[in-house]
């Protein structure tokens, strides 16, 4: 019997575009955000929040998993959730959140998902299948 190399290509198309696609959703209510910033008046979170778009699509371009086949999902997960992070505290700063004497830091418990992966993926890489 002999393998089709086709398939077995074609076959990683899902993981392709749920890595690409499912961190682009994550941050995909930035770049919404920058446009509100910029119309409100507030320039500068608008101007950073498309910068710092464009620097997590870098990152997912730069990070995907068929391009670093030997390195562990772990580590290329490190600068996805670092933008993640950086996006978040970005929004929150925007707003004068941390200005408040009544900001409720136990909000911070819905990040605790994104770690997730961290413990799914272990050590595994691209190459292991």
């Amino acid at each position: 019997m002999q393998l089709n190399m086709n398939s077995a290509v074609n076959s990683r198309r899902g993981e392709k575009a749920g890595w690409i696609f499912g961190i682009s959703g994550a941050i995909s209510w930035v770049p919404l955000m920058s446009v509100i910033f910029l119309f409100t008046g507030k320039v500068t979170a608008g101007v950073t929040g498309i910068l710092l778009f464009a620097a997590s699509f870098y990152i997912i371009i730069k990070k995907t998993p068929w391009k670093n086949p030997d390195t562990p999902y772990i580590k290329l997960f490190v600068p996805v959730i670092l933008i993640l992070f950086t996006s978040v505290l970005w929004l929150l700063l925007s707003f004068d959140a941390f200005s408040s004497d009544n900001f409720p830091f136990s909000v911070f418990i819905f990040i605790l998902p994104v770690f997730i992966p961290f413990f799914t993926t272990g050590k595994k890489k691209w190459s292991d299948n």
